[in-house]
């Protein structure tokens, strides 16, 4: 489907919304909006055609209504922010999330509340964010010895090294998706932390996130394979008191709630990693590696690790 014709059918979705909605007001009606919303495991499962996170075939929707005091603030920030989106769409311009949020800060309060909002339009339309023409602040950083061409811009990096600086943002996924698609015999390898939240960002790429289910298949990579510490390198580098740290009750539980990641289910040997973390009830950081030597994360471990294919 080219951009226009993309464009166009978002737009039909967005105003067969709006247009219902004020249907139901000028008839008296209460309006309404519903939407899919993800906040645990049990509202996705594992695609193991797409090897990706996916709704489950029936999932609960979130509603909205005009009429009630508990989502009438919510009801109407997703009004305002489709109002803008409309009116994008119309002029084929695109906006960050940050500066939608000031175009009515009094109303929308936090950029938390704009953020999730937008999500939920997304999930509401059946379409990927970037459809709305809303895109995210500048984040993710990218060097290498890679070119690509993009809108008639050709963009050179020395040696490709991409980072999302944590929890990656959809460009930075989709950024690894565009690259493994076009070189598809390109080996992808993550470097995280050993801990739960390091795992969960490796998943994040791999499978999607959990809010954004309904994307997953074009922003997620499940070709990455898990480069970094492996609890069989605890003992096979003797690795000193100062590369570690206790868990806390935060990561324990964390790491407890990913165990019942569908995606880790069809991943034993990810899962098994996170049971023998939690097990263990240690964690460690990449730049914890540097009380060895400054430079044993990059001249040594790294280097015998990617020599001997020890990835997951």
């Amino acid at each position: 489907m080219s951009p226009q014709r993309r464009r166009d059918d978002v737009i039909k979705r967005l105003e067969a919304v709006l247009q219902r909605v004020l249907a139901d007001i000028v008839a008296g009606r209460n309006a309404k909006l519903s939407f899919e919303e993800h906040h645990s495991y049990k509202s996705i499962e594992f695609d193991f055609v797409t090897k990706c996170h996916r709704p489950v075939a029936e999932p609960s929707l979130t509603t909205l209504a005009l009429r009630s005091n508990k989502t009438l603030k919510s009801f109407v920030v997703m009004l305002r922010i489709m109002e803008v989106v409309h009116e994008l769409l119309l002029s084929n311009k695109h906006a960050t999330k940050r500066d939608i949020y000031y175009m009515d800060v009094t109303l929308f309060e936090k950029q938390a509340i704009v953020d999730r909002a937008i999500e939920n339009i997304a999930s509401m339309l059946h379409v990927p964010r970037t459809a709305l023409h809303v895109v995210g602040t500048e984040k993710s950083l990218v060097a290498g010895h890679v070119n690509w061409k993009e809108k008639g811009d050709t963009i050179d990096c020395m040696h490709y090294l991409h980072t999302g600086k944590g929890v990656p943002d959809l460009a930075a996924r989709r950024f690894v998706r565009m690259l493994k698609d076009t070189l598809p015999s390109l080996v992808v390898l993550a470097l995280c932390d050993y801990d739960p939240w390091g795992l969960q960002i490796l998943c994040t790429y791999a499978f999607g996130s959990l809010r954004m289910t309904y994307d997953a298949e074009s922003l997620a990579t499940p070709e990455l394979l898990w480069l970094g510490v492996h609890d069989e390198d605890l003992k096979k580098w003797e690795l000193p008191a100062a590369c570690f740290a206790n868990l806390t009750d935060v990561d324990k539980r964390k790491g407890e709630t990913m165990l019942s990641m569908p995606a880790l289910q069809a991943k034993p040997t990810w899962r098994n990693q996170l049971k023998s973390m939690l097990a263990g009830g240690k964690k460690i950081e990449m730049q914890a590696l540097s009380s060895i030597s400054i430079s044993f994360l990059c001249d040594t471990f790294l280097p015998d690790k990617m020599a001997k294919a020890q990835w997951l």
